[in-house]
Formats: structure tokens, sequence, C-alpha cells
């Protein structure tokens, strides 16, 4: 995936999701399906990603839910933003964020938030703004910086999807400033390329 062999990384994902399949480990084979369906929509495989997606929080619905449950939904609700399936993207983030709170998951709560408030955000709501700026500052607090850095992604993506350049122009300068300082040059290069 780092170094952009995705159908290598497919490949290993598919074999690891066999392995825990035959193991009898659903959490695993779940948590690995979602992985998967994520790396699948990387070349552009998005029919394929959705599907993968939903196996993955089919089997992991049957189990106690956990992390892995609202990691799968915040996977399946990006996957769906993507395809500009809004409605599905808001049910998954729902979903992610209402079993977020229940786990009290620092990690997939700042996720749920994120994924909701892009949505909201790219909807024209400015509940979105305020959600994605809270979800920066609780990830900070928390020292998620991968988190914090998708925050500032999601304010700068969704202030130029609404043509707010100059609100835009602020978060792209937080976001490289905070992705410099904390050596986070993947997200500097989103950062970049999305501001270009």
């Amino acid at each position: 995936y780092l170094t952009d062999q995705a159908e290598e990384a497919i490949d290993a994902l598919r074999k690891a999701t066999e392995c825990y399949r035959e193991l009898g480990n659903r959490t695993r084979e779940g948590e690995t399906l979602a992985a998967l369906s994520n790396i699948l929509w990387c070349p552009g495989r998005g029919e394929e990603a959705r599907r993968t997606g939903l196996e993955a929080v089919a089997i992991l619905e049957q189990l106690p839910p956990g992390r892995e449950l609202a990691s799968a939904y915040i996977n399946l609700s990006f996957l769906c933003r993507q395809a500009v399936d809004t409605k599905a993207a808001r049910k998954w983030g729902h979903r992610a964020l209402e079993l977020a709170t229940d786990l009290d998951d620092a990690d997939v709560l700042s996720g749920a938030l994120i994924t909701l408030g892009t949505l909201e955000m790219l909807a024209g709501f400015d509940s979105g703004k305020q959600r994605l700026e809270g979800a920066a500052a609780f990830a900070e607090k928390n020292g998620l910086e991968k988190f914090v850095a998708d925050a500032f992604f999601g304010l700068a993506a969704g202030a130029t999807f609404r043509r707010a350049y100059d609100l835009a122009d602020v978060y792209f300068e937080k976001g490289l400033a905070y992705c410099s300082e904390h050596g986070n040059d993947l997200m500097q290069l989103y950062f970049l390329a999305h501001r270009a």
C-alpha cells in the first residue's frame, strides 16, 4: 500500500482473509475484509470495494459490537461518499458515531466525527465545519496525530468544494504546518495536491 503496489496488497489481504476464515477468527476476518475494501478503492475498483466493505460489516455485525465494527462503518461511509451515495454515507457514518460513542474509543470516535463532519461540510452545512474543528481538537487532546491531519484535510477539502477559498487557504496552511511539524509526509502530499 505505502509503495503503491495495490495488486500485491490486495492479494496479501485476500490470503490473510482466507487464513482467518480457516482459523474461525471472525473478528480478524471482518477487520481484514474492511482493510481489503479500502485498498480496492485505491486503484479505482469502487464497486468491488463497497461489496467487500458490506461483507466485512455483515460478518462483524454478527459479533459483539467493537472497534472493528465501528471502523468498518467508517470505511463504508467513506466508500459510499466517494461513490456520491450521500444517503448511504450518512447512514454508515451515524452508525459509526453511535457505536464509537458507546465504546468510548478515541480512535474510532475521531474517525466517526471526521467522517460525518466531512459529509456535512461538503453538503454546505456549517455544522460540518464545527464538527471537524471539534474533531481536530479532540484528536489533538488525545494525541491522535493522524486524525488531526484528517480533520484539517476535511476542512480544507470541504471549504474548497464550497468555493470558500479564503477559508480553504487557512485550513491548507494549518494542515501543512501540522503535518510538517509531526512528520506526516503522506498527508502533506495530499494537502499539496488538493490545494493545487
